[in-house]
Order: structure tokens, then sequence, then C-alpha cells
């Protein structure tokens, strides 16, 4: 279905507003503070700040005008600037179960694609690129320049992790599009999926298992910079010989889309540390929508291909065997990409447990090599690749891992671990 471009600029513009909007209205209502969180400030005396509350020693006040709740403790003050009232704390554990639900929001959308996928073919071309460097972005602006740091005070993990990331998965990919015999661009699709670095979500499903949230925040800030030369690099080895790969496309998307909005919301962080901390609540919201909506349109795009999932015999009522159904090259791909992530997961955690990780370690360095930048294989593919369909396989991935991730983020999280190492390893 053709659609006209003066009404897809409009979608575009209204989606932009309010992105905009929200933000705007993060700033003027935190005033540079976080919804719901309580920031101290310590302060040797209490003069400064007499003109705003009038206190004595050993006593408390609050301000209903300024949001201050200050304590005085001998010649100690402490200070908690507060939202008004308890909505925005409401507000902001609604955004944190949003947030928590981005597998039902990535299959919901995946879905919608499928059955109907004029609601969202609008969104393609250079919407998708755009939202996916929105969300690189938002990730930027979450990065602290000490998980840098931290990889020079643990080295160990990091490398395990990162070697893991850019060793398992691609020749993993390339192993399952072959044991599965898929045609050459679902193959290449597959294998760029394994090439991209450890994906955003993989934080939050981390955080879930109770495993280490530093050492994940760390591995996917090295894999996604280190994305930039060696996923070119992987992808034109493994699929050069499958489909035409235009390979300075390829680094130039990849640098575009990967390490100029990193590098933007990093230097935010560092610069407009208020913006971010008013931000922090939304903008993974929005990233969450965005990569939902990235693979809704991913999968409305391929939406008459996916139809071969259900032969020609379905269209006359006749009931498709097991083996019928799984010899379409759609379903091989999505059992391809189950195995993929399956094996993502059971190789990341074994394989530092081999080396003597910590469980919570090799927890964590097994959900961020199972879990990949999904959103942004797709994007690549469809910038470097001419076939559409190579980038169906990205849109399936998010959908896999993000289910699988959660399902096994839930099981860890009610299993005990045989050590403290996560407290530990987070006080360092």
């Amino acid at each position: 279905m053709a659609y006209d471009s003066a009404s897809q600029r409009m979608k575009i513009t209204r989606i932009m507003i309010c992105l905009v909007a929200l933000l705007f209205g993060l700033l003027k209502e935190g005033a540079g503070f976080a919804m719901h969180k309580n920031f101290h400030l310590v302060s040797s005396s209490p003069y400064g700040l007499e003109k705003a509350l009038t206190t004595t020693k050993g006593s408390a006040s609050y301000s209903s005008r300024k949001h201050v709740f200050m304590e005085v403790y001998g010649n100690n003050m402490r200070v908690n600037f507060e939202a008004p009232g308890k909505k925005f704390g409401s507000v902001s554990k609604a955004l944190d179960v949003v947030k928590n639900l981005f597998p039902c929001w990535v299959l919901s959308s995946a879905i919608l694609g499928l059955l109907r996928p004029q609601s969202l073919i609008w969104f393609n071309g250079s919407c998708i690129t755009w939202s996916l460097s929105f969300t690189m972005l938002c990730m930027g602006m979450t990065l602290e320049p000490k998980s840098f740091v931290r990889v020079l005070t643990r080295p160990k993990q990091v490398l395990a992790g990162v070697v893991c990331q850019y060793t398992i998965m691609p020749f993993l990919a390339y192993t399952m599009a072959k044991l599965y015999r898929l045609p050459p661009t679902l193959a290449a699709g597959v294998i760029l999926v394994g090439c991209c670095p450890g994906g955003t979500a993989s934080n939050l499903v981390t955080l879930i298992a109770k495993a280490d949230v530093a050492l994940s925040v760390t591995l996917t800030s090295i894999s996604t910079l280190l994305a930039c030369v060696v996923t070119p690099l992987m992808t034109s080895m493994l699929v050069g010989t499958l489909v035409p790969l235009d390979a300075k496309t390829l680094l130039v998307s990849t640098l575009q889309v990967v390490l100029a909005p990193v590098a933007a919301g990093l230097g935010l962080k560092v610069f407009a540390p208020n913006l971010c901390r008013a931000s922090a609540d939304i903008t993974p919201v929005v990233g969450v929508f965005l990569v939902a909506l990235i693979c809704g349109a991913v999968v409305a795009g391929n939406a008459p291909a996916l139809a071969t999932l259900a032969p020609a015999a379905a269209a006359t009522g006749a009931a498709v065997s097991a083996s019928s159904w799984f010899s379409s090259a759609p379903a091989r791909c999505v059992a391809a990409l189950l195995s993929l992530h399956a094996g993502g997961f059971a190789l990341g955690y074994f394989a530092p447990r081999a080396i003597g990780a910590y469980p919570a370690e090799a927890r964590t360095v097994s959900i961020e090599v199972g879990m990949q930048n999904s959103a942004l294989a797709a994007v690549l593919a469809a910038k470097a690749f001419s076939d559409p369909m190579i980038a169906l396989p990205g849109a399936v991935s998010a959908t896999c891992h993000s289910i699988m991730g959660s399902f096994l983020a839930t099981l860890w999280r009610g299993a005990k671990l045989e050590d403290e190492s996560v407290k530990e390893l987070t006080d360092s």
C-alpha cells in the first residue's frame, strides 16, 4: 500500500513533538531532579539555607513552597528535594511497569505487523534509522565515565564478556544458518544478528536476575563501541560469500547509528547531568516503544513472505502438518534464532564459569551474550543490503531473546546464589 509522504512526515513530526514535550515536562516539574528520588545535600553548616528554611539544632522543618525537607543534626544538615505529593512517585512506578513489560510490547508489535501490516508499514526508512539513533542516544545518557574506568579494575571479567560476545554469537549464528539450511537472505540476517553487540535491554534483565548490573553496563558500553569496527568486519567475513554486501556502507552506517548517538548521549551525561537525571525515568520507556515499533515495522514490511509460514493448503481449510510447517524458510529462520539465543545464553554462562567466574558474573555474561541489539541488525540490514528480507531476522530475534531472557531472569531471581559476589562486585 502506498502512503503519502506528507502524511508520513506529519506522523513523524507528531512523534517528535510528543517526545520533546515529555522531556520538557520532566525538566519543568523535576527542576533537575528525578521524579521519585530523594537527593541528599550534606552541608557542614546550615546557615547558607536559612533564607529558605528556619531551623534549630536537632529540629526538622518542611517548606511546601520549595518542596524541601531539611534535618539538622549537630553541625550537619541533610536536605531532601522531593516532588510535591505522591503523584510523581506513582507515575515513576507506572513507567517502571511499562519498561519491565518490554517483551510483551515487542511481541505485540510483531503480531500487529504480521496481522495488520498496513498499521505499521508507514514506519520505515528514516523513521527506523532515527528511532534507533534516539534509542542509542538514550543509552549514552545512562552511561557513566566510571563504567570505562572499571575496565582497568576488573579486566578479567570485562575481557571474558567481550570475547564471548564477539566469538560465540557470530560463529554460532553462522553454524545455525548452515544447520537449518536457510536461504542466503535469511542466513545473512541471522549472521548479522550474531555480529551485533549486546542489547540495551540486557541491563534491565540483569537487574531482574539479581546479577551484576555494574558489569552488565560496562559490557554493553564496551561491546557497543567495539561494534563500530567489529560488526562490519565480522559481517563482511561471514556474510560476504552469501549475498552482495556494501562493506563501506555498513561501516559508515554503524558509525552513524551507534558511535555518534552514544557519544552525544555520553556528552550530555557529562556536561548536562541535570537533563539526564530529569529524563532518566522516561527515556527507557521511549526506547522500549521505539524498539517495539522498529520490530513491528520490519515484520509488517515482510508480512507477505511471512505468510508462507502457513502453506497454501491452509487457504483451502486443509490441515497443515508439522513437517510442512517447519519446512518453510521463515519457520526454519525462527528455529535458527531460537537455537542461536539459547546457545548464547548457555555458552555465555558456562564459559566464564570454566575460568573461575562467580555465578553472578556468569549470569551477567550469559545475558549479555544471549541478548543482542537486534534493532541495530534490522537497521543495518536495511541500509547495507538491497533485499528487505535480510532485516526480518532482526525483528524476530528481538522477540525471541526478549522472551527467553525475561524467563531466564525470572528463574535466576528465585534461585539462591552460591556466594555474595553481587554485593562484593557492586561495592567495588
